[in-house]
C-alpha cells in the first residue's frame, strides 16, 4: 500500500523545484508528499511463490508496487483526455497545458 501511495505522489503531486541552484522547495510541506488523507483503497493480492534462497522461502517485495503506478496513472489520463503527459507531476495545470497544445481546449 505504501509503495502505491509513493507512486501516486510521484505521478500527481510531488515536486522539488530548483532554480539557478537555489532550492525553491525549501519546506517539506511544499513538496506535495501525499498524506494519510490522500490514501486510496488498495487491494493487495499476494501470490505465494516461495523463494528457494530466502529464509523459510521468504522474498522481499519492498517498493515494487511503485514501478507500475506512475505509468498506470499517466495512461489513465491519456485514456480520459487523449493527451500524453510527459512531465511529472501531472498536475492539472500541466494537463491543461498539454490539452491546449493539442488544440483540445
Amino acid at each position: 500500500e505504501g509503495s502505491c501511495l509513493m507512486g501516486l505522489g510521484y505521478a500527481l503531486t510531488e515536486e522539488f523545484v530548483m532554480e539557478r541552484g537555489i532550492n525553491r522547495t525549501n519546506l517539506l510541506s511544499k513538496c506535495g508528499v501525499p498524506t494519510i488523507d490522500d490514501t486510496l483503497d488498495v487491494d493487495v493480492i499476494l501470490v505465494e511463490d516461495p523463494e528457494p534462497e530466502g529464509p523459510f522461502g521468504a522474498k522481499g517485495i519492498s517498493e515494487v508496487g511503485l514501478i507500475p503506478t506512475v505509468p498506470a496513472i499517466t495512461n489513465a489520463i491519456y485514456n480520459a483526455v487523449g493527451a500524453r503527459i510527459k512531465d511529472l507531476p501531472a498536475k492539472k495545470e500541466r494537463v491543461l497545458a498539454v490539452l491546449r497544445e493539442k488544440g483540445r481546449l
